[in-house]
């Protein structure tokens, strides 16, 4: 909650892989039904910024070293949209990743703790 906070404060720049926010999507639609997990999506697009999974990124994720298509297919579109870290539980998804990997904690711990601070 306080890296949503932080992002919507404008302390963080935020972005979401495309293939995560139809994963949130699905996930969010068991949990709360369609109209509900619509409604946050559109809350969550209008936080975040969007990086683009396209045919190029797919093919550079599957040469990728990491076991995982999907979390290199997360770092490939990362990498593009240039963000500066991400942000995981699954750090060992990511090995193979020149970009900087914080876990939700971590970040959260580097934020303002101040006055007006999330």
């Amino acid at each position: 909650m306080r890296l949503l906070q932080a992002v919507e404060r404008g302390l963080l720049q935020g972005g979401l892989c495309a293939t995560t926010v139809t994963t949130l999507e699905y996930l969010l639609t068991r949990a709360t039904g369609v109209s509900k997990a619509r409604a946050l999506i559109t809350d969550l697009l209008d936080l975040f910024e969007v990086a683009r999974v396209d045919d190029a990124i797919l093919r550079r994720a599957l040469t990728r070293q990491g076991r995982d298509f999907e979390d290199s297919v997360l770092a490939e579109a990362a990498r593009q949209w240039g963000a500066e870290a991400i942000v995981t539980r699954d750090h060992a998804g990511f090995t193979s990743s020149k970009i900087t990997l914080y876990s939700p904690a971590e970040l959260v711990s580097l934020l303002p703790h101040g006055p007006g601070a999330p």
